[in-house]
């Protein structure tokens, strides 16, 4: 009787420890932080050129008219555009003139189906922050614009940004 029950005891010890060291496995692997889908979103931004003398919109920027035309300024010339796929707490810098340059930075996607796209502008003069705004733009709707006067100037360069879907 002792002999069968070293036989049944034996077994038993070498099966609990494959168990025990599969199951120290498993809580590591889950205490590691699992990697998730990165929210990211596409921007379209678009830079344009305002001045007070002249009339007239640029033809590239027809989409726009409506709300720029709401600025206090008359003319509208195209000069640049950049696609930008950024990702959450993601931020780029684009360079609007000698010493004006503007970070564009993704916060999220809001709503139920992440139809919106939150951003911040942020405008520097040389390497001092001027002004943070936030926006928050629907994939395919109307763009967010800003005007950014220049002191002394008759000029503004305006930011066009939209979230093409």
């Amino acid at each position: 009787m002792s002999k069968s029950r070293k036989i049944i005891a034996y077994p038993k010890r070498i099966l609990w420890r494959p168990l025990f060291a599969t199951s120290i496995a498993l809580g590591i692997a889950a205490s590691v932080p699992q990697v998730s889908a990165v929210e990211t979103a596409r921007l379209e931004v678009i830079i344009a050129i305002a001045s007070r003398s002249g009339s007239g919109v640029d033809k590239r920027l027809t989409f726009a008219r409506r709300g720029l035309l709401r600025t206090g300024y008359s003319s509208f010339t195209y000069s640049r555009r950049y696609l930008l796929r950024l990702a959450k707490e993601q931020r780029r810098k684009l360079s609007l003139g000698p010493k004006i340059s503007v970070v564009i930075g993704f916060k999220g996607l809001v709503g139920p189906k992440g139809e919106r796209v939150q951003y911040y502008l942020e405008t520097y003069s040389g390497k001092k922050r001027q002004a943070r705004v936030y926006y928050s733009i629907s994939k395919a709707g109307a763009p967010a614009i800003t005007g950014i006067d220049q002191p002394g100037a008759a000029r503004a360069y305006v930011v066009i940004v939209r979230a093409p879907k």
